[in-house]
């Protein structure tokens, strides 16, 4: 073992004196350091286009209304203004501010049940007018349409005034005005509790136990109201956080799921609409997913692909394994052709070691080189992703689910297990390069064909696939991606990990076969 170990220093000692071996360490330093930054510098530009400086992320109420240049000639315009005002007044500043977006909720619920009881009587009076053309269904004389219009506006304003004064209204903008969020969820409660005792089918009752419960979880757990759109709510975290409620985002997310679910089981018993057998499933792990982050108020799941925090550089960081993999396939391919080409195979084999303990020393260096690669991308890309956006959520938790079972596993924990399962294929195509080397007298051609192989491999895959070729998933480039194998994203359907890696272990052993062969027996 002694000799095993001095004969691996020896390759380590040759491999660090050479140029090349230095130029791929830093170009992975670099990678590693420069992706997460990069994700960083697109995050920023991406605030800057789409909201402009982050200074003025919180827009006020009276900004938005002169915005939106709302017109005091239009009666709806002019009460929303009005309403606004007096919001305004109440203490209400910013546009992420609940009772903002719940006052403009009201508003525009009260409007259009106002426009609709207005309808038929407008209809009514246009047709008692001289000009009507039943046929064409309209007025055709300008007089008779500014009377209708008159008519309409006086009406909506008539109406508008009497359906804003009733309890569905006055009462939540009470809590609005007193800034009395508890008193608001409550309301919405007692509204479900009344839908709920008057439910004629089970989807009914179904909906309205699910409003009780979101109202009361709300109310119980001292949630804000956060109203910004999905996208927004990282920059809420960031740079408005008296906004910001995680709680809220992932009992929202819980409560539209849970509400897609109860859909489908009720589609037969008087659900209005319906979703597809793929729809339900997603969303019932979806729905264990959020229940199990609400239950346990999580903020961060790491397999949240929209979150801005330190996983999502960290996460794109595993695809730098497959950049690895190409330098250590350079590795690999010059072991051992260079050893022939250079004529420095005569040196190496005069000592007392047998050759197949010099074949094993060369493999043994040529990965370890790439796994300490792997390892120094894993580090610093950690520490880079921590530096650029924060290590608040460091110890956030990977939340799948299958089946509606949810499985949480530590970020760190699975972001190591995916740089291991990327680093397969790294493995097989170091030793596939390693074969072609032992075969090889010219270091450049193995490198060559080496590179030829690891690149075109996935898109003769590929193509072979698109022809219908199905014996195609039984070459090795079909079954490196293990992760994508793993998730059910793979090229070809039914492929299994087990398949895959016992496809793999057939090929491993036909390289290190021909490379034991052809080094063990090859005439110096």
């Amino acid at each position: 073992m002694r000799r095993f170990f001095r004969l691996v220093k020896n390759e380590y000692i040759k491999n660090l004196k050479l140029v090349s071996t230095w130029v791929m360490l830093i170009l992975t330093a670099v990678a590693a350091i420069g992706l997460p930054a990069l994700a960083r510098i697109a995050y920023y530009f991406d605030a800057e286009a789409s909201h402009g400086d982050t200074s003025s992320y919180d827009w006020t109420i009276a900004d938005y209304l002169d915005s939106m240049m709302y017109s005091a000639e239009n009666t709806s315009d002019k009460y929303y203004i009005d309403i606004m005002n007096d919001l305004i007044n109440s203490g209400a500043q910013s546009t992420y501010d609940w009772r903002f977006s719940v006052t403009e909720d009201l508003f525009y619920s009260a409007w259009d049940k106002a426009d609709e009881q207005v309808y038929e009587e407008y209809t009514e009076y246009m047709t008692t007018l001289p000009s009507w053309d039943e046929e064409n269904y309209m007025l055709t004389d300008p007089e008779d349409a500014q009377k209708a219009n008159e008519f309409l506006k006086g009406k909506l304003d008539e109406t508008f005034k009497a359906v804003w004064k009733t309890d569905e209204y006055a009462k939540p903008m009470a809590a609005v005005m007193s800034n009395d969020m508890k008193a608001y969820y409550q309301l919405n409660i007692d509204e479900a509790t009344s839908r709920l005792s008057s439910a004629a089918t089970e989807y009914d009752k179904q909906m309205a136990d699910l409003d009780i419960w979101y109202y009361t979880y709300l109310r119980d757990n001292d949630v804000y109201k956060c109203t910004a759109e999905d996208y927004m709510y990282d920059y809420l975290k960031d740079y408005l956080p008296q906004y910001y409620d995680a709680d809220y985002q992932n009992a929202t997310e819980l409560y539209y799921t849970r509400k897609s679910i109860i859909t489908y089981e009720n589609a037969d018993k008087g659900s209005p609409d319906q979703i597809s057998v793929g729809e339900y499933k997603t969303a019932v792990n979806k729905y264990a997913v959020y229940n199990y982050m609400t239950e346990n108020h999580i903020e961060t799941n790491v397999a949240d692909e929209e979150r801005d925090t330190l996983w999502s550089p960290f996460k794109m960081s595993v695809a730098l394994v497959t950049f690895i993999g190409i330098l250590v396939v350079v590795i690999a391919a010059h072991s051992v052709a260079s050893e022939f080409s250079n004529g420095t195979i005569k040196f190496l084999l005069i000592n007392p070691v047998k050759r197949w303990k010099i074949l094993v020393s060369k493999y043994f260096t040529v990965l370890s080189m790439g796994y300490i690669m792997i390892a120094i991308t894993f580090v610093l890309s950690l520490i880079t992703s921590m530096i650029m956006f924060g290590a608040d959520d460091i110890g956030a938790m990977y939340i799948t689910a299958s089946g509606g079972e949810v499985s949480a596993v530590n970020g760190i924990l699975y972001m190591a297990k995916s740089y291991l399962l990327a680093s397969t294929s790294v493995v097989v195509m170091a030793t596939m390069a390693f074969a072609i080397s032992v075969l090889m007298k010219s270091s450049a051609f193995a490198i060559g064909i080496s590179m030829f192989c690891l690149l075109s491999g996935s898109g003769i895959v590929l193509m072979l696939q698109s022809m219908g070729m199905n014996w195609a998933r039984y070459l090795i480039f079909a079954n490196l991606d293990l992760a994508s194998i793993a998730n059910g994203t793979s090229s070809f359907m039914y492929q299994t990990v087990g398949t895959a890696l016992a496809v793999i272990a057939v090929h491993m052993v036909v390289f290190w076969l021909i490379a034991w062969d052809g080094f063990t027996r090859r005439e110096i």
